[in-house]
């Protein structure tokens, strides 16, 4: 995926009209953004379309995430756990 996508997905995540939601995901795609292969990207552009009150139950295991979004949660749960910063 081009750097011009990976940016609009980084500002995506940092504009999502709420102060939670910006904070959650614009941390999470700024330091994952580089790690993730090319179906990842695209199923992270996929999962930046929900609205913001889903991502964040989602995210905080309030509500289970669709099975499609499996491997985005799993992503973000490693980045929580800081093993991103391992890599």
């Amino acid at each position: 995926m081009s750097a011009i996508i990976k940016k609009k997905l980084i500002y995506r995540a940092s504009h999502r009209g709420s102060r939670e939601g910006d904070l959650i995901l614009a941390q999470y795609v700024q330091t994952v953004i580089g790690y993730l292969l090319e179906d990842e990207l695209q199923m992270l552009e996929s999962f930046l379309d929900e609205a913001d009150l889903d991502i964040l139950e989602w995210l905080t295991e309030k509500t289970q995430a669709p099975e499609k979004y499996q491997a985005t949660i799993d992503s973000y749960k490693k980045y929580k756990s800081g093993l991103y910063s391992l890599i």
